[in-house]
């Protein structure tokens, strides 16, 4: 679906590139016509025809849909004026400049998405039934509200249920955005993505695949993405307000003087002048140029926008929410303490047969060789158990490794506690977790003097997110919440203003897509993450998205200088047009020069 719509778009972009450069050529051509038996009016008009006929549609169509009022017919209606004054020259030039302008805007603004689903691979096809002790594979849409199904190691939950047999460690980062895996049981709730890790269950399912999780994100990103598709750009909304306008003024500046006694003749050529003169070409280029520029400035500093408009978005943000893994912090798990050397060494003997994340975090941690144990056991959701020169060591949950809490601990508040003993006895706490990233603090403070309110949203438990909001200075923070929750509260907080969400999983996708500004990690990020983000952090670095703020907060500020500035030449010149002192030639000249001192006001984004 999307991927044609892409090619059409390239297609379309070749096209008019081609069509400006023959219609320049007729252009030349007609100025300085060598063949007597040619009247260069003919060659004016195919050059005219060749570079307008599609604005001219547009505006014969949008006066039969309803919204005639646009950039399309003030083109149409100036240029043709300028025909019947023998501007002939100045018509084909005004449409010339128009379309270079859309081509910008377009260039400027088009980054197609891709087929976001293709990327999220939460869908599952297949699944495994269980009918009367006999196993059928069955099409995933298929399956019915308490049918028990199978799930073998490395397969995907198909649809939401409840385990109904066996223990089981879920990788639930595709939906949550979690590096650590959810340990589950009987009677436990799972969800339709999430990866089965390590055993094989059975479940009941509790919802049709419709209605089961993956399904929801699928639908939130794609009615999110038509949504953002339909913003309207800024220059139409201008134009439906100053088209009639302009229009309107121009029909009363021939009619009233002519019924007054005036020569209809010459008002009419003043009409006319005043329709040329008032052709926001300068607007039209010099505004999409200046969120070009701003564009390829951010690209400079590893911050990809998608689009002008993001761009303008981003500089009224109100409130940032981050994810918190590999955003806030830096998305692997890491030792942050341990009781002492015995601990660490006696867990890592242990760990050094799992492929755990935590197992590998700890075996890191201690950097020397380790022996290993035998009768190595793993118990899902608990711990592991091994046998090493006549001691018996355990590592893991509390419930499991010092079930009697015996062993006195400071409460830590920084990550997941995980328990040793040696021959049942207690000797220590290796505390595993996330570290923020080095510029985390520094980020949050200088988006603090923009005015912008920051807060944490994350999956992960409320005591850890507060934790972490606090080691860097975040306002808000808002823990335990799933996909959809986020989606939820990005949609609160917009009450108060635009919000800018910055995400890297898979699961950060609706968020990304919901909020006003999706900003998306680039090198960590998953792929469909950096698909539904509107801003692309290309370094993962968070200075980068002060510096993007920044750029935006600037790019805004000289478009806005622009519309200013032209629009007070335009009502200055359309006066001067009006009363006669300025010639058909003197308006193309002036609407000229005004695009490039603009164009030349647009390139200070740069500096």
């Amino acid at each position: 679906m999307h991927h044609c719509h892409c090619e059409e778009k390239e297609e379309s972009s070749l096209l008019i590139i081609i069509r400006l450069i023959i219609s320049l050529a007729l252009l030349l051509f007609a100025i300085f016509n060598p063949i007597e038996q040619l009247p260069s009016l003919y060659i004016y008009i195919v050059s005219y025809l060749v570079v307008g006929y599609d604005v001219l549609f547009k505006a014969i169509k949008n006066l039969f849909t309803g919204h005639p009022f646009d950039e399309n017919l003030l083109m149409s209606i100036a240029s043709i004026c300028g025909f019947f004054i023998e501007g002939y020259m100045e018509s084909v030039l005004v449409i010339l400049l128009y379309q270079l302008g859309e081509l910008l805007q377009d260039k400027a603004v088009d980054s197609s998405r891709k087929s976001i689903q293709k990327l999220l691979d939460i869908k599952v096809d297949k699944a495994h039934r269980i009918t009367n002790d006999d196993i059928e594979d069955i099409d995933a849409d298929d399956i019915q509200i308490g049918d028990v199904l199978l799930v073998k190691t490395g397969e995907r939950i198909p649809v939401d249920g409840i385990i109904v047999e066996g223990e089981v460690s879920l990788d639930t980062s595709s939906l949550t955005g979690e590096s650590l895996p959810l340990e589950r049981g009987k009677g436990d709730n799972v969800l339709s993505g999430s990866i089965n890790l390590n055993a094989t269950i059975k479940m009941k399912a509790t919802k049709l695949v419709g209605e089961s999780t993956g399904a929801q994100i699928l639908e939130c990103i794609e009615e999110s993405e038509q949504q953002k598709a339909n913003s309207e750009k800024f220059i139409t909304k201008f134009a439906k307000i100053y088209t009639p306008v302009v229009i309107g003024v121009a029909i009363l500046l021939v009619l009233i003087p002519s019924l007054l006694g005036g020569n209809f003749q010459e008002w009419l050529y003043r009409g006319c002048i005043f329709l040329v003169i008032s052709c926001p070409c300068a607007l039209v280029i010099s505004i999409p140029l200046t969120f070009f520029v701003g564009i390829g400035g951010s690209a400079k500093k590893g911050v990809i926008f998608k689009g002008g408009n993001h761009l303008e978005t981003l500089s009224k943000i109100r409130t940032i929410l981050f994810d918190k893994t590999g955003t806030i912090t830096k998305g692997s798990l890491k030792v942050l303490s341990y009781t002492n050397e015995e601990t660490l060494k006696m867990a890592a003997i242990a760990e050094s047969f799992s492929t755990h994340p935590i197992a590998k975090a700890i075996v890191e941690a201690h950097k020397e060789e380790v022996e290993q144990g035998q009768d190595y056991h793993e118990y899902a959701g608990l711990g592991v158990e091994v046998q090493y020169k006549e001691k018996n060591i355990k590592v893991g949950k509390r419930k499991y490794v010092d079930p009697n809490k015996l062993y006195q601990e400071n409460e830590n508040n920084e990550g997941t506690s995980v328990y040793v003993s040696v021959n049942n006895e207690c000797i220590g706490v290796i505390v595993i977790g996330d570290e923020t990233k080095d510029e985390a603090k520094e980020a949050i403070s200088l988006l603090k003097s923009y005015n912008i309110n920051t807060g944490i949203v994350s999956g992960d438990n409320n005591r850890i997110v507060n934790t972490i909001g606090d080691q860097v200075g975040i306002d808000m923070v808002f823990g335990e919440r799933l996909p959809l929750q986020k989606v939820e509260k990005i949609e609160e907080l917009q009450q108060d203003g635009p919000v800018a969400f910055v995400g890297d999983g898979i699961n950060d996708a609706p968020a990304l897509l919901k909020s006003s500004v999706g900003i998306a990690m680039g090198t960590l990020g998953s792929e469909a993450a950096i698909e539904s983000g509107d801003v692309i952090l290309m370094n993962d670095n968070l200075n980068s998205l002060c510096d993007a703020i920044k750029i935006s907060k600037k790019t805004v500020r000289i478009a806005k200088q622009n519309l200013v500035f032209i629009v007070l030449f335009k009502l200055i010149s359309m006066v001067l047009g009006a009363l006669g002192i300025l010639p058909m030639w003197g308006a193309v000249i002036a609407d000229v020069g005004v695009c490039l001192l603009s164009i030349l006001n647009s390139l200070r984004v740069r500096l």
